[in-house]
């Protein structure tokens, strides 16, 4: 059995990660799930999963959950350890990192400690610490898995060749809803259209990030 925790199970990645666990059926448990603030999701995945733990980052909005669900049977923690809470006590081999940002750095830098495999498809963790999560990737057995689109697209593009026949790796960015748009049209652009990207619903900041091409 595959027991497997998502660190922000309300975003595109985590509602993804979850149809697939969904659609392998058995030999997979969901035994945590983890966000910021999105609770109103959460507490129907929580009532459909029946995960062991989950975890709200926002105080105030863990709380509420946790009176909302009283008796469920998923224990709910909440607060700035809520991340690594869920992955201590989920008993998870598998951590789905789907959110974005340094609250998941930690958790992460945790999981790979205690052996887990990391599906990560935050780039922002190996932007921000990817030495320290080499390093610690190296002091125990767990390991990085890439799911995002761009860097995980890499991880099978040098599967079974070695570094030194890589001269470089090129990056291509759709810019989201201003693709196409000429420098006079985005003159005018607004954060309502930056964030309407024509695929992918994603949250406020990794959408402008999309359309900026920071990202």
């Amino acid at each position: 059995m595959k027991k497997i925790a998502i660190l922000g199970s309300t975003g595109s990645v985590g509602r993804k990660a979850l149809s697939v666990v969904e659609h392998l059926g058995e030999g997979y448990e969901l035994c945590g799930l983890a966000v910021h603030s999105s609770t109103e999701e959460l507490e129907s995945q929580i009532r459909r999963w029946k995960p062991k733990v989950a975890g709200v980052i926002d105080p105030r909005a863990g709380a509420a959950l946790r009176a909302e669900l009283k008796g469920c049977g998923t224990e709910i923690f909440s607060g700035s350890e809520a991340l690594s809470a869920v992955v201590e006590s989920s008993g998870a081999d598998t951590l789905v990192v789907a959110t974005t940002g340094r609250e998941a750095l930690r958790p992460t830098y945790e999981a790979l400690g205690r052996g887990l495999r990391v599906a990560l498809a935050s780039k922002e963790l190996m932007v921000m610490a990817g030495q320290a999560l080499d390093h610690r990737m190296k002091e125990g057995s767990g390991h990085i898995l890439p799911v995002d689109s761009e860097h995980s697209a890499v991880f099978q593009c040098l599967d079974q060749h070695p570094l030194k026949e890589l001269r470089r790796v090129l990056l291509t960015g759709t810019g989201g809803p201003f693709r196409g748009r000429t420098r006079a049209e985005l003159a005018d652009a607004t954060p309502e259209q930056a964030v309407a990207h024509p695929k992918w619903r994603m949250g406020k900041k990794i959408s402008v990030d999309s359309a900026t091409l920071m990202n």
